[in-house]
């Protein structure tokens, strides 16, 4: 299970800006017509679109922060920093 996680992480940090930008949009479309079904006020949809749009981006941005690509400038500066210590 965890080696599944892992996978899944590394993906994320391979893909760039803009289908991770393109991913969260489909997906607060999605989520506007979902609730479309379950006929919520048009008003009241975009703004729960809104809502998981940006919240997509925030747990998208977090995983790239928290979980850095092996290659990338910040695991090699924070090992850097650890070796001078």
């Amino acid at each position: 299970m965890s080696k599944i996680l892992s996978q899944n992480k590394s993906l994320i940090k391979r893909v760039g800006g803009l289908p991770k930008l393109s991913f969260c949009i489909l997906l607060s479309i999605a989520a506007y017509f979902i609730m479309a079904v379950f006929e919520i006020e048009t008003l009241s949809r975009i703004i729960l679109s809104w809502e998981v749009f940006c919240l997509a981006m925030i747990i998208l941005s977090w995983i790239l922060f928290l979980f850095p690509h092996r290659k990338s400038n910040v695991w090699f500066s924070k090992n850097r920093m650890t070796e001078l210590r």
